[in-house]
């Protein structure tokens, strides 16, 4: 077990604090969280950004340190001093985008996933020739097991890596290294705001709340009654009962829509009840959560993991469903093994404080308050709950360190992005 700074990476505080370069309004406290299998990333507004878990996926840790169970900073320099406005947690690699659309990217790349053009592991960050993306400015970058989907700022799409059932959505099944674009005409010409990638299938959502996806859909992840699609393929907002999406989710074999007006919809693989629809059957086609289960509240923010989901309500309240054999779920019972309804965890397991976002790995959770307060809870081998130790925990904990930053910097309760992506079959 190791709870200390590493010698090779300034004390996090140290650095914040003696940095001309990182002030009140550039930290901001406005923060973005992703988590993985096994590790997990917290950044700052400006280019603040702290990893906490399993070393070997860790940046700028010395790799004689086996874990790190405390938050601790990449240098700036490793990201050639530009600010961070986006990251990306895969299975075993991870993705950094700058305010400049620098893309970094570092870990696994047996397919090719990491956009590179071919297939050598990084073991620290790497600039991502722009050129690999057509010139284009970068939005943001999805990842799942092996496959990422990345989303330029004009709302191209460019897809790489494993593609064995389908997931880039290109028309085939070969496994491209170079980063390669889907045509927009494959999305009846529209924009995509957002994409989300699962183990073996990805979802995109348009600029105007319509949502395709390509894949594999033998648990009914698609929502489409298929069995692979190549191609993206929409699904009717009939299916929405006409409503369009503001936000969509993609665990390892499942999906999660939310509409614009707060409405839960789910499809797919339902084993432990991460559907949260009642029972464990599977469900082929799209499937409404009643928002009674939500207790009549909609739905701001979901994030869905390997078989465990978290649903942010408009109003700071979190309900859960799912796999719950780690804690994950944070409802303080490690023997409800898991839970086929949402279930809340009360407020004041977060200090009365309201939550605003969520990100989930394999089998822990992360969730950030408006008082920029973090708090973990699940499987914490690798210390990826950042609390300084590698004891599971079975309720939300709140990870101190962060604590000691907003007193020094004040904080603002911006909105965050929560990305996580994943996982193990």
């Amino acid at each position: 077990m190791w709870n200390q700074q590493p010698t090779n990476v300034f004390s996090a505080l140290d650095q914040l604090k003696t940095s001309p370069t990182k002030t009140n309004r550039q930290l901001g406290f406005g923060f973005k969280i992703a988590a993985s299998s096994d590790h997990s990333i917290i950044m700052t507004r400006g280019d603040a950004v702290f990893v906490f878990g399993q070393n070997e996926f860790i940046s700028g840790v010395s790799h004689k340190i086996k874990n790190c169970n405390v938050p601790t900073i990449i240098p700036s320099e490793t990201f050639s001093n530009q600010e961070i406005k986006d990251i990306a947690a895969g299975e075993k690699q991870s993705y950094f985008t700058t305010k400049s659309s620098t893309v970094f990217a570092y870990g696994d790349n047996y397919f090719g996933e990491l956009g590179f053009k071919d297939t050598e592991y990084r073991r620290s960050p790497e600039v991502i020739p722009l050129t690999n993306f057509g010139n284009q400015s970068i939005k943001q970058v999805a990842t799942g097991h092996a496959h990422s989907i990345v989303l330029a700022e004009n709302g191209r799409v460019f897809a790489c890596g494993d593609n064995n059932h389908g997931q880039l959505g290109l028309g085939d099944r070969t496994n491209p290294k170079a980063p390669t674009e889907i045509l927009r005409a494959n999305f009846h010409n529209q924009s995509i705001k957002q994409v989300a990638t699962g183990h073996t299938h990805s979802i995109f959502l348009t600029e105007n709340g319509r949502v395709f996806v390509s894949g594999h859909d033998g648990w009914g992840q698609l929502g489409l009654f298929s069995v692979l699609e190549s191609y993206p393929t929409e699904i009717s907002l009939d299916c929405f009962s006409g409503e369009s999406i503001k936000q969509v989710a993609a665990g390892q074999s499942y999906s999660i829509f939310v509409t614009q007006n707060g409405k839960v919809f789910v499809c797919g693989y339902n084993n432990k009840g991460q559907l949260g629809v009642g029972g464990y059957y599977n469900q082929k086609s799209l499937t409404a959560i009643p928002q009674a289960r939500f207790g009549g509240e909609s739905i701001k923010q979901v994030a869905a993991g390997f078989a465990h989901s978290i649903f942010v309500t408009q109003n700071g309240k979190v309900f859960v469903c799912g796999y719950n054999n780690k804690g994950q779920l944070g409802i303080g019972k490690r023997d409800t093994s898991h839970l086929d309804v949402p279930t809340e965890i009360p407020r004041e397991d977060f200090d009365n404080e309201m939550v605003i976002s969520a990100a989930v790995g394999d089998s822990h959770t992360i969730f950030q308050t408006d008082h920029n307060s973090f708090y973990s809870c699940g499987l914490n081998q690798y210390g990826e709950l950042g609390l300084g130790h590698n004891i599971d925990q079975n309720t939300p904990q709140r990870i101190t360190f962060f604590d000691n930053l907003s007193n020094i910097y004040g904080q603002a309760g911006a909105p965050v992005a929560a990305g996580f992506d994943r996982l193990r079959i």
